[in-house]
């Protein structure tokens, strides 16, 4: 079928005007495209420079009808790359009542041969997003080749494919990592920013007050925050616990949570009189002497421990 197909346009295509914006490797577009029989014309407020034109499927899996974009023109000035790199490759349309979900797109390094292979393809489905630059693919250059990209016409019964524009950007090498995205800062192209746990690549350059997960023609997804793992399964509860009485260490006391002895027994809620009852000293003996001295000199007599009642 590829053959086929590069096949028609050579011997079908006669050359018309196309546009092709911004003279140098970082960026340039393409509109107006070059056509063969069966493709109309027509212009509204979402297509891009030129009319955008339309045919009807095929209904099969073989194109017989095809437009071209190449930036090899010397009517508006020869566009090729600078330098051998990767490309970001974006397409833009009109949505018809019968647009199609299955537009293909072909991506050539330099015009092809009979028996060239695309750098890059992508399907297209356009029946949504009209008036926006959606990403294709990536394409690879070679310094001093032109840009080439063929849309044809196959595609489902009873539907319509449209050709309005297509967009080039070259990529840096390396990507920039900028952190958290914010909407004051400026990001250049390929530069990477953080939002809400996924990581995004800045697609256009300046990039402004675009957010992330909403501006798929501003930013491309990187890396996307996980799910949520399952719960855990329920631990075994152990047969015997601890439970704490108290905050001083004085008065802190433990009992077995299985314990069948009631928290008001007798034996937890002793009088502090049994508690302060005990041997008191003899106010005849030595020890009475000796505490008595101890008052003298500034010291308090003796004095029961305090009581705590549990």
């Amino acid at each position: 079928m590829r053959k086929a197909l590069l096949f028609s346009v050579f011997w079908v295509f006669c050359f018309s005007p196309f546009s092709a914006l911004a003279g140098s490797d970082v960026l340039f577009e393409m509109d107006n495209p070059l056509t063969s029989e069966g493709w109309s014309g027509k212009k509204n407020t979402y297509n891009y420079g030129h009319n955008y034109l339309y045919t009807r499927c095929s209904s099969t899996t073989s194109a017989t009808s095809y437009v071209v974009f190449d930036s090899n023109s010397s009517a508006y000035g020869i566009i090729t790359a600078t330098s051998t790199g990767p490309y970001s490759v974006y397409v833009r349309w009109v949505s018809r009542p019968n647009s199609t979900a299955d537009a293909h797109y072909l991506i050539y390094d330099g015009t092809p041969t009979l028996f060239s292979e695309p750098a890059a393809s992508c399907t297209i489905n356009q029946t949504s997003r009209t008036g926006e630059w959606i990403y294709c693919g990536t394409a690879t250059l070679t310094q001093g080749n032109n840009a080439y990209v063929v849309l044809g016409n196959d595609c489902e019964p009873n539907k319509e494919v449209v050709a309005d524009a297509i967009r080039f950007v070259k990529q840096k090498t390396s990507l920039a990592f900028k952190g958290e995205w914010s909407n004051g800062t400026t990001y250049g192209l390929d530069d990477v920013a953080s939002y809400n746990g996924s990581s995004y690549v800045s697609l256009i350059d300046p990039n402004t007050g675009n957010q992330p997960d909403i501006s798929t023609t501003a930013w491309t997804l990187l890396a996307q925050t996980g799910a949520a793992g399952p719960q855990g399964p329920q631990g075994t509860r152990h047969s015997r616990g601890y439970r704490r009485y108290g905050t001083s260490r004085t008065t802190r006391r433990y009992r077995t949570t299985g314990a069948s002895r009631s928290p008001r027994s007798p034996r937890r809620n002793r009088s502090c009189r049994e508690y302060r009852s005990g041997p008191q000293p003899n106010p005849n003996s030595a020890f009475a002497l000796v505490l008595f001295k101890l008052q003298f000199f500034g010291y308090h007599s003796w004095q029961p421990a305090p009581c705590f009642c549990l």
